[in-house]
């Protein structure tokens, strides 16, 4: 049937248990996919940086900061035995907002792709 017209919706119910009552002002949160918290960020890039086989491939500096003092990193991935003079550049931004969580995890996912030892990673590197 395709796309067109065909679309689903999840439904659930919560049940408050004892306890926890949103008349009292409790507040339950639910998330639509598993968080990637900032935490997470930092301590994904310090193990790259750290790691002897992928950190020479990597480049990290501070692009900037947030309004909210939260540092804005800018990670470059390349074969930096290459000449730039050769390569063309690529800029790949994810979680602009921050309920973005989903954009997080492909950004993770990118990043370890792009850092795998496999040939299509290898060509990538080679030529941006």
């Amino acid at each position: 049937r395709g796309f067109s017209g065909c679309g689903y919706t999840l439904a659930f119910d919560y049940t408050f248990g004892a306890g926890l009552s949103p008349g009292r002002g409790d507040v339950v949160f639910i998330a639509m996919c598993f968080p990637f918290t900032y935490t997470m960020l930092r301590d994904c890039l310090r193990a790259l940086a750290r790691d002897p086989v992928v950190g020479p491939l990597c480049k990290f500096r501070c692009l900037t900061e947030t309004l909210g003092d939260v540092r804005c990193d800018l990670l470059e991935i390349s074969n930096w035995s290459i000449s730039k003079a050769h390569k063309k550049s690529v800029v790949v931004s994810a979680r602009v907002h921050p309920g973005e969580t989903n954009a997080s995890w492909m950004m993770h996912g990118l990043i370890g792709f792009l850092l795998a030892p496999g040939p299509e990673a290898q060509v990538l590197r080679n030529h941006f």
